[in-house]
């Protein structure tokens, strides 16, 4: 049985004693039972919105484990630290030399390390100084013998 079926009882029973609603105990019993009924329809209507909200969230959960699932396939057995490429092994990357407007690809490791390099068309020297969303700035350092 309901909640609201359950003051509908009550009024029921309450109905069937011949409560006199002039009575102070008959107002009493009248107003608590008219408290429970408007008690009854708030939780019918939040019962209705909870079901609801499960829906979407059930929904939103199923999304999710599908996203989830995409994105560690794709990065299964990939380990992701400080070391690892940022572009990927072999890559390059198109650049455009600022002083004379030139497009020429460069191996992606140059940039990577924050190496230097000259442009091809007018030897003008162009140097990479890597940072990451991490906050660390990835320097190229000489190595001494």
């Amino acid at each position: 049985m309901t909640l609201s079926e359950k003051v509908a009882h009550l009024k029921g029973l309450s109905e069937g004693l011949g409560l006199d609603e002039e009575d102070k105990h008959g107002r009493l019993i009248a107003a608590i039972i008219q408290v429970l009924d408007e008690a009854a329809t708030t939780v019918k209507g939040l019962e209705a919105s909870v079901s609801e909200l499960t829906e979407q969230l059930d929904a939103v959960d199923e999304d999710l484990d599908g996203l989830e699932e995409f994105v560690y396939e794709e990065l299964a057995g990939e380990d992701f630290d400080d070391e690892d490429d940022l572009f990927g092994e072999d890559a390059e990357i198109s650049l455009e030399c600022p002083a004379c407007g030139e497009t020429f690809e460069v191996d992606a490791d140059i940039i990577e390390e924050g190496g230097s390099l000259n442009c091809p068309a007018c030897n003008e020297l162009l140097e990479f100084e890597v940072s990451c969303d991490c906050g660390h700035e990835h320097h190229h350092e000489d190595e001494e013998d």
